[in-house]
């Protein structure tokens, strides 16, 4: 099996936990792997049996007045075809000398699947199977982009393109039986690498942390709206901010407006023994995103016997009933009396810690890689006389149980825990 994997890009000096789990599962399964990414300048050891070609690709961070077409749509069928037209022409501008490239080492590397990590990246996708005449896979990490497909019906169009739809939380899952037909979802999660992120038994600080890109999706607004409730009653306590991005100076003026100076720490970017090292002392993780899939930072924290607190939109059901509290997206008041309440009630908190390591295990990459792996497998495999792509139980949404639904009806979900190999 030969897979070429398109993304954004690689894990680097200034963002050494950007989509580490896609160079995870390049490492993990033992197939020749071509890598197709933005050029960086630094980025970890690749194993062999993978090869990386760096495309010139600039930044696209999305503009905000763009972001809020798409993300918080108050416009009609007018307005909604002017951002879409915006989309496609930022694609072909920002894409497409990169997409002949792409082109042109799939030709050369004749993959058996094409995989492509996120919406953005579906066009190479797209291309690369008009071309090769293989099956493509399309991985969606974060709930923004069911958003994105919600609002736009050229980007649904494209999702019937692909074989298989991975997505990596069983609520991303279920929002898409909306537009496709179960057979063709597939469960997957995020991981953590427990050889590195592991619980070190040691006294912890009376401190908060977070580790997030600093960008509009994590919800800082409501993260220090929330812990400036939490310092009133607890003054000891301070939150450490780890990692950087494009609303950093926006988050350094709300810290200064609200007189937090003394309380919140933005670290910046810190090397991954560093971040293993905050996750130890600190009491708790936080993170009161708006849009996520499954955050590796809340596994990596689990890992490290660091309860949570975060947003129902982590997609964390499954894991953070044992290991911590998840509350309503968007709700100041509930985050700050979750984040107290697991504080002050010891007996609790050591429970949560207790517990948390062995959660998180049940994500390592290696076990995520593995059932990947049989899923790939699978979907190459030759089908049975009559039948479609033959079923693996557990691998499929829906597979260990009855047909669930389309549009307006409750589907469940396995734990994707339960279906690691």
């Amino acid at each position: 099996m030969r897979i070429c994997r398109i993304l954004q890009s690689l894990p680097s000096a200034a963002s050494p936990g950007g989509n580490i789990g896609i160079y995870r599962l390049a490492q993990y399964i033992p197939e020749p792997c071509l890598l197709l990414a933005r050029a960086a300048d630094t980025y970890p050891p690749l194993p062999s049996h993978v090869e990386l070609v760096p495309l010139a690709l600039r930044d696209s961070t999305m503009p905000a007045g763009l972001r809020a077409g798409v993300f918080h749509p108050g416009v009609g069928p007018v307005g909604r075809a002017r951002v879409q037209a915006h989309l496609i022409a930022r694609t072909l501008r920002y894409h497409g000398r990169a997409v002949a490239v792409a082109l042109r080492e799939a030709r050369r590397f004749r993959p058996d699947l094409v995989v492509c990590h996120s919406l953005q990246r579906l066009v190479y996708g797209v291309a690369i199977r008009a071309v090769v005449r293989c099956p493509l896979v399309l991985y969606l990490h974060n709930s923004s982009e069911v958003e994105a497909l919600r609002t736009l019906p050229f980007l649904r169009l494209l999702l019937r393109i692909p074989d298989r739809v991975a997505a990596v939380s069983p609520d991303i899952a279920r929002q898409l039986t909306t537009w496709l037909p179960e057979a063709r979802i597939w469960l997957t999660s995020t991981g953590v690498d427990t050889d590195r992120f592991s619980n070190w038994g040691r006294p912890r600080r009376r401190q908060l942390v977070t580790v997030a890109h600093l960008k509009w999706t994590k919800g800082y607004d409501v993260l220090l709206e929330a812990v400036q409730q939490v310092f009133l009653r607890l003054p000891d306590y301070r939150l450490l901010v780890v990692g950087d991005g494009e609303e950093r100076e926006r988050i350094t003026r709300d810290v200064h407006r609200r007189g937090l100076q003394e309380h919140v720490v933005l670290t910046g970017v810190l090397p991954r023994a560093e971040v293993v090292r905050v996750l130890n002392e600190s009491r708790l993780f936080v993170l009161a995103s708006i849009h996520e899939g499954l955050p590796k930072a809340l596994l990596e924290a689990l890992a490290c016997g660091t309860p949570a607190v975060v947003t129902d939109r982590c997609n964390a059901e499954g894991l953070i009933e044992a290991t911590g509290v998840s509350v309503p997206a968007g709700d100041p008041a509930a985050f700050a009396d979750a984040v107290t309440a697991l504080l002050t009630d010891e007996a609790r908190w050591q429970r949560c810690s207790e517990r948390s390591p062995e959660v998180a295990a049940r994500y390592d990459w290696r076990r995520v890689a593995a059932r990947d792996y049989a899923l790939y497998r699978m979907l190459l495999a030759p089908p049975a006389a009559g039948d479609g792509v033959p079923p693996t139980k557990g691998s499929r949404l829906g597979a260990a149980r009855p047909a669930g639904r389309r549009a307006g009806r409750d589907v469940t979900v396995d734990d994707p825990a339960r279906l690691a190999p």
